[in-house]
């Protein structure tokens, strides 16, 4: 366990006082440390190819999946459906929970990219 890691972890999970870690940590709502991809995450995103979003005319209808992030909440378009809900992240890490009670994991990259639910996923400018 690095410095940082042993810094944050009487922390993490729980709301900190930025000024306790100034060093090691930035919060965000939560005790994050300073290389953390998540501090990015806030955004639109959508997915880097075409997926099912339904049936048309001519049958099944593709478009971009789209998936955006608050500072505690996402709201995901896919297929024909749409979900949200509220969801942590913490190291690079996903875990989010929609109001239906589906549980949906990912990962940020530093690049701004990121996968979740096992699509890969591309920020909007």
């Amino acid at each position: 366990m690095d410095a940082k890691e042993s810094a944050c972890d009487g922390y993490r999970g729980a709301i900190c006082d930025c000024q306790e870690l100034p060093e090691v940590a930035v919060c965000n709502g939560w005790c994050t440390a300073v290389d953390d991809p998540c501090l990015t995450l806030e955004g639109a995103y959508e997915s880097e190819e075409e997926l099912e979003c339904g049936l048309g005319e001519s049958g099944t209808v593709f478009c971009r999946w789209s998936l955006t992030f608050g500072s505690d909440s996402f709201q995901w378009l896919y297929s024909d459906h749409g979900e949200g809900g509220t969801y942590i992240c913490t190291e690079g890490k996903i875990v989010a929970e929609s109001t239906w009670g589906n549980s949906y994991d990912g990962t940020v990259q530093p690049d701004g990219s990121l996968a979740f639910d096992g699509r890969a996923y591309r920020r909007l400018k």
